[in-house]
């Protein structure tokens, strides 16, 4: 790996919880402009096509995105526990990400949060309706981004880690 890196999960079982290759762009964008230098989508052989399209969306700044996409689970849990943190749809992946240790901000719009684990922070539509329809869509990049910035102090690499508290939910109105 080269330097301090967050694991993007886009992969998901379910359409419902899919956050969709637009925002899961925008937030790499976001990531790279805070001094990210590297990026991996994580995802599973199916998501190839959703990776192709996010680091398309990214252009020229598309340097500093890695795929590991369709990686066995060994190789998939050694980058997730090397990754300063995950963020991404709540999937396998993700209950991994949180099973190393490793900062995790999943995605819950079409499904229920989880609070089993306290590396996991559980972030959620504004109004807290979950619904399978429209769930993940009302999740912003903003409100994401806020959550990773209420929880680390800052959105770029260079700030002290957070603590291993309690797994929780992000209310934070955006």
């Amino acid at each position: 790996m080269i330097g301090p890196s967050v694991a993007i999960g886009i992969g998901s079982s379910e359409p419902y919880k899919q956050w969709g290759a637009s925002r899961f762009a925008e937030l790499a964008d976001r990531l790279l402009d805070a001094g990210w230098p590297r990026l991996f989508l994580v995802g599973g052989q199916s998501e190839a096509e959703l990776a192709r399209s996010i680091v398309h969306r990214l252009g020229d700044r598309s340097d500093g995105v890695s795929e590991a996409i369709d990686w066995n689970l060994a190789d998939v849990a050694a980058l997730l526990a090397a990754a300063v943190f995950y963020v991404g749809n709540d999937t396998g992946v993700m209950n991994i990400a949180a099973a190393v240790g490793t900062r995790t901000y999943g995605l819950f719009g079409g499904t229920s949060p989880l609070f089993h684990c306290r590396s996991l922070v559980s972030i959620t539509p504004p109004d807290l309706r979950i619904d399978k329809a429209h769930g993940m869509a009302r999740i912003t990049v903003q409100r994401v981004v806020q959550a990773i910035v209420a929880d680390r102090g800052a959105l770029g690499p260079a700030i002290t880690e957070p603590g291993r508290g309690p797994s929780r939910r992000v209310t934070a109105a955006t």
